[in-house]
């Protein structure tokens, strides 16, 4: 009888325990996030109020609700000669985030994770020849402590972290980066001396796309879109050493749940990349916040490789949010203009990503 009761016991305790974890990992939970934050001169320039952006953006963020922010690179723009001493460097990523009109997004008090782009490593289109790349990732530590971790060996700010069952995968676009202005192929083979995340990185990120084998969703954060085919330049399909090993990687070890979020154009879309035998992959792209919008041109224009009714050529932030138990998991992507309002959402299921 007691070994019954024992017996019983033991079962109704392991139950317990395993309905927790599950419920710990189909956690409901949401971001926001977006990138290209223009936010003025620190002498007190206030352009951004005539003609660099939209002021209310951030207290319209602050009347939703989200369990963090992600900030997807831009945060801030150096301007010449800012990017040019340490000085200039501290001062206006102090003024970026003590500048009064992103306060109201402060004041929610809600953990903040960033990945870095040009504007705020360097100059524009800087890359791992920046002189100052040292000093700007100490300066990118002390603004973002609510980062896991800063890259490896001194180098570099890619990092990783999870969240329920979705794991973010984070990315450093500037460090390791070779010239744009390399030539893609060299006598009809990828070039092998342009490298937008290097060796090291790219290591770091396959053992990371192993890791984890119960998450449902893989998001591959990067300040510079990934999968768009049409893309004339930034885009990390123009660098197709690693591009190609990368996919090619997520196909052979059949890594299951992978996306990508990525910020810079100066508007938003949602980029679908099919794959022969394999799911689909897409880029989710948030810009610009408060930076002056630039509307698509050329090719892209008509994109067949866009999710119909996903662009946005003006300011506006997204709401990722994650809701539904294991067999039914699914992510909404929420697009809202600076007053709010909703312009466009989009939802995808876990099962449709494996």
């Amino acid at each position: 009888m007691k070994y019954r009761l024992r017996t019983a016991l033991t079962i109704t305790i392991v139950l317990v325990l395993r309905s927790s974890l599950v419920a710990q990992t189909e956690q409901d939970f949401s971001f926001f996030t977006g990138s290209c934050a223009y936010v003025g001169h620190q002498d007190g320039d206030t352009s951004l109020y005539t003609y660099h952006g939209e002021t209310n953006i951030f207290y319209s963020m602050s009347q939703k609700k989200a369990d963090f922010m992600l900030w997807l690179g831009d945060n801030w723009y150096l301007d010449e000669p800012e990017w040019e001493s340490v000085e200039g460097l501290k001062k206006k990523a102090h003024y970026a985030r003590t500048v009064k009109t992103l306060q109201p997004l402060i004041k929610m008090h809600l953990p903040e994770y960033a990945i870095w782009d040009d504007h705020d490593y360097g100059p524009d289109q800087s890359n791992k020849n920046y002189p100052l790349k040292r000093e700007s990732r100490e300066i990118f530590m002390d603004t973002w402590p609510d980062n896991p971790s800063y890259g490896e060996d001194g180098e570099g700010i890619y990092t990783s972290f999870i969240k329920a069952d979705v794991q973010f995968i984070l990315l450093d676009d500037r460090w390791f980066r070779d010239r744009d202005s390399k030539w893609d192929y060299g006598l009809f083979k990828p070039n092998p001396n342009k490298r937008m995340f290097g060796e090291k990185q790219m290591q770091w990120l396959k053992r990371k796309l192993l890791e984890d084998s119960n998450v449902h969703f893989r998001i591959i954060v990067n300040g510079s879109q990934m999968i768009n085919p049409l893309a004339k330049g930034d885009c990390f399909a123009h660098f197709p050493v690693e591009y190609n090993d990368l996919l090619n990687f997520i196909s052979e070890n059949g890594v299951k749940g992978v996306m990508f979020l990525s910020g810079d154009r100066h508007y938003s879309e949602i980029i679908r990349l099919d794959r022969k035998g394999t799911y689909p992959l897409y880029d989710v792209t948030v810009s610009p916040l408060t930076s002056t919008p630039d509307p698509v041109k050329g090719r892209e224009k008509h994109s067949r490789y866009r999710v119909n009714g996903s662009y946005f050529p003006q300011h506006n932030f997204s709401i990722f949010s994650f809701t539904g138990d294991a067999e039914n998991r699914k992510l909404s992507v929420h697009f809202f203009d600076v007053d709010g309002r909703e312009l466009f959402h989009w939802t995808i299921a876990a099962r449709d990503l494996q």
